[in-house]
């Protein structure tokens, strides 16, 4: 790090921007005087062609949407600005196609174009979305008529500008090494000096990444935060968050790496990375459905980022999703370059998601009813207390006035019959799985009845798993088939509870955590509210294990499983438990649970292994941890101890001969 951060520069954001927005105005009220010369086009009378007739009147109306950009961006709409400049640019640059023979029409559209670029590029800076900023300030230097039509101090404010944005998207190459800036507008010596910093930072990241040196890496983007903090300096602050959300990430505190990613996003709000890895912390820490919205959020902003679209992919997949999987892998494979990293991996993904879609023969077969009841529940009682009788009655009540309560099973399609089988079981995870087979099957001769009950069920399996988005977010849910009352009101009791929840894992504050779940959990008992008991417990259970009380974390888990009995994730910790208390073999019977519901689940191979490392099991060990390694996405927050420990493994295996018998 430079010690230019050590010095009490300023950067004087407040009175650039106002300069700025005087300059800007300035070459507005330009650019629209040559937008009123629209009309001597059109006085040429019935000489002129139809194109030009209608590129003047393209013109004219592009001079409309740049007024209106003006007028909301001095309001402070800067989402209005931003559209209405978008129309403007759009339309003018249809009006330089429709004119491309008539000079004064060009020169028009041409005024167009530079003043909305410049209005668009002020609207983007003040909204904090730098990365469309700074490319809309380049895209004004371009359409600029030069130094000789408009002050050059207007033009190299501009280029200030885009120097701002630059730095804050942490890319300072862009001002180092550009070869196109003219010599009357030299990079101001604050700026270059920021960049040059800038660059040392990153290539220390850099250093950091490369030997997997998490915690260092935390405690250097600490200092770095620190000394731009103390001496005034607000620039590339968003980046410097993202890299210390990244350090975390990779580090295993997950908490804290959403933390930053939040605040980086916060300071920087069109950066698709920040979506992109704060996805990635969410799915670590269980929050698929935020998980998910920020990968839809990456992609939006940048919808060439094919390892997001690999992410989503392998996400959905886990979801039981497979079909919208294979959208994702072939649109990262279709678009990415030929020798794009991810590659292979995304091949593999690929096949394994079509391998998990059935054929259309046998989902003909699966559809059809089968003779003998794989559950037997009494048709006279409602759904709810029919499928787990002591930890429905909560919202029996809604569902008794649904006909769909009363129907036997083998009334209902295969899928939902296996929906309320597994309900019966307490296998939550599975039963939300066969109730979205059944929804999927919605177009395809199911009935709207069948629908409905669809949704039921896997309200009910989705709440006790905590997937309250299933209840309250589901953009795709037909209004028929809203939630019962009841099911609705309690997730959204439980879902701002775990958001308070999120807020001790930010903070790692554990044994507050912990207390707080103990509340909830209490709470719920004392009112008899039973569904989502399991995930409440769940949490209290990684709250405990956080803080290091092991014992009271394996029975949490311990009861989270026996109410909820195929979660991978509550066999996971459960085996993380054991392991930790002291019970290899109960570990690595967990472990083996959590991997056969779910082979995906990485950590529970690098948690298997561990075990049979620590019993001299290594020929076990290294195959858990090469599998744990091929199969897992490559900035995988674990990757850099499994490397480490299979490394050790086979050391240890070539020094002392241990192979599966252990010592």
């Amino acid at each position: 790090m430079r010690t230019i951060y050590t010095e009490e520069r300023k950067t004087g954001r407040s009175k650039q921007w106002l300069t700025g927005c005087c300059i800007l105005l300035m070459m507005g009220a330009w650019s629209c005087a040559g937008l009123n010369m629209g009309g001597s086009i059109l006085g040429g009378g019935s000489e002129l062609s139809q194109d030009l007739r209608t590129a003047a009147t393209y013109i004219d109306d592009a001079a409309e949407h740049c007024a209106n950009a003006a007028v909301h961006l001095g309001a402070g709409q800067y989402q209005q600005a931003i559209a209405e400049a978008t129309k403007a640019i759009d339309l003018a640059h249809d009006a330089r196609r429709l004119g491309s023979g008539a000079e004064e029409v060009l020169s028009e559209a041409d005024a167009v174009i530079f003043g909305c670029y410049t209005r668009r590029a002020e609207a983007n800076f003040r909204a904090n979305r730098y990365w469309n900023a700074s490319f809309d300030y380049e895209s004004a230097i371009e359409w600029a008529p030069g130094p000789g039509d408009i002050p050059r101090a207007a033009l190299r404010q501009m280029y200030n500008m885009r120097d701002q944005a630059i730095l804050q998207v942490g890319k300072p190459d862009r001002i180092l090494d550009d070869q196109d800036r003219p010599d009357w507008a030299p990079v101001e010596p604050q700026y270059r000096a920021y960049a040059e910093a800038q660059r040392d930072m990153l290539d220390d990241v850099d250093a950091y990444a490369r030997e997997n040196d998490w915690a260092d890496g935390v405690e250097y983007m600490d200092g770095a935060l620190g000394v731009q903090t103390q001496a005034g300096i607000e620039l590339g602050i968003p980046e410097i968050y993202y890299w210390r959300g990244y350090f975390y990430l990779r580090w295993g505190k997950l908490g804290a790496a959403v933390g930053n990613f939040t605040k980086a996003i916060e300071l920087s709000q069109d950066d698709n990375t920040y979506y992109a890895h704060r996805g990635n912390a969410y799915w670590s820490l269980e929050e698929f459905a935020m998980a998910l919205s920020d990968y839809d959020q990456a992609l939006v902003l940048n919808d060439e980022h094919w390892e997001v679209y690999v992410w989503r992919g392998t996400l959905r997949t886990h979801l039981g999703d497979p079909q919208a999987a294979i959208a994702d892998y072939e649109r990262a494979l279709a678009g990415a370059p030929a020798d794009w990293w991810m590659r292979p991996h995304a091949e593999d993904e690929l096949k394994k998601a079509r391998e998990a879609v059935p054929a259309p023969a046998q989902q003909a077969r699966a559809s059809e009813p089968v003779a003998t009841p794989v559950a037997q529940t009494r048709p006279s009682e409602p759904a709810e207390v029919a499928t787990e009788p002591d930890a429905y009655a909560g919202a029996a009540g809604d569902a008794a006035a649904s006909p769909a309560s009363d129907e036997a099973p083998a009334a209902l399609p295969f899928h939902l019959q296996q929906a309320r089988a597994h309900l019966e079981a307490r296998e939550h995870w599975h039963a939300r799985l066969a109730c979205n087979r059944a929804i999927a099957r919605a177009g395809e001769g199911l009935s709207r009845e069948d629908v409905a009950r669809a949704y039921e069920l896997r309200d009910i399996a989705s709440l006790q798993l905590g997937l309250y988005a299933d209840l309250l977010d589901d953009p795709n849910r037909p209004w028929r088939s809203r939630p019962a009352s009841r099911l609705a009101a309690l997730a959204k009791e439980q879902q701002q509870a775990v958001e308070l929840l999120m807020g001790f894992v930010e903070n790692s504050d554990w044994s507050r955590g912990a207390s707080f779940a103990s509340e909830l959990v209490t709470a719920a008992s004392a009112e008899r509210v039973e569904y989502g008991m399991p995930f409440l417990i769940y949490w209290r259970g990684y709250m405990n294990f956080m803080a290091g009380n092991y014992a009271q974390a394996l029975e949490d888990y311990s009861r989270a499983v026996d109410l909820s009995r195929n979660q991978p994730v509550y066999y996971y910790r459960l085996g993380a438990a054991h392991a930790r208390a002291g019970n290899p073999a109960a570990a690595i019977v967990s472990y083996d649970r959590s991997l056969a519901l779910d082979a995906t689940r990485w950590q529970a191979y690098v948690g298997r292994a561990d075990v049979y490392a620590g019993r001299g099991r290594l020929d076990e060990a290294i195959a858990d941890y090469e599998r744990a390694l091929r199969g897992a996405p490559a900035d995988w927050q674990m990757r850099a101890y499994t490397e480490k420990a299979l490394s050790r493994a086979l050391r240890v295996r070539s020094q002392l001969g241990i192979g599966s018998a252990g010592l």
